[in-house]
């Protein structure tokens, strides 16, 4: 099968602001995660994963600024437990929070405001990073569900085909090609938050 037809994205719109999260899927389990400033098409190549990201337990925040997302990475017997929720910046994957899981049973989660958010785990469950202090999480049976049908307002329409991002229009069969994702390779990409090689030399 050609890379084309093997390249999916997947959209994650912020609520309160003109951005977006596109997750780029293919080939294989392969997924980049990339910015997209909606005000003038602009975009920023984050990071891969070569883990399975579950593409319905993902989430932005209303301004844009953090995701959640749930993996898959199969290492059972680290601390993530094989499976987690993880909470980052945009458009990277390095976690500053992060809530191992253990199975796929559950997992995910959701903002509640640029601030709050639920995770759907047990509450034993506690981030293991703490790198996100500004950020709380709250029980789900504390959020009325009306909250969370706010959009951010946009004339523009969009659609992708492929790796291919267009934007709608009424006189044309496809649309507007806005750009073109298919061809792209791994690439090792580390996060400008990352603390790790900080915490080994004493300096975080």
């Amino acid at each position: 099968m050609a890379q084309e037809a093997q390249v999916r994205l997947h959209i994650y719109d912020a609520a309160e602001a003109p951005v977006s999260v596109i997750l780029r899927q293919g080939p294989s389990k392969h997924t980049r995660m990339i910015f997209w400033d909606r005000r003038d098409d602009s975009f920023i190549d984050g990071q891969w994963t070569k883990h399975k990201v579950y593409l319905d337990r993902c989430d932005l925040s209303p301004d844009g600024r953090y995701f959640i997302y749930f993996q898959l990475n199969n290492r059972w017997k680290d601390a993530s437990a094989g499976s987690y929720t993880a909470i980052s910046r945009p458009p990277y994957f390095t976690a500053l929070a992060l809530y191992p899981q253990g199975d796929t049973w559950g997992g995910g989660g959701y903002f509640v405001s640029n601030t709050d958010y639920v995770i759907r785990t047990s509450d034993d469950n506690r981030d293991i990073i703490g790198r996100a202090p500004e950020l709380r999480r709250i029980a789900s049976d504390t959020v009325d569900p009306r909250s969370l049908c706010a959009s951010f307002y946009s004339p523009r329409r969009f659609a992708a085909k492929g790796g291919r991002l267009y934007e709608l229009t009424e006189d044309a069969n496809e649309g507007r090609l806005i750009r073109d994702f298919t061809n792209m390779q791994f690439e090792r990409i580390r996060a400008p938050y990352d603390w790790r090689n900080n915490e080994k030399k004493g300096l975080a």
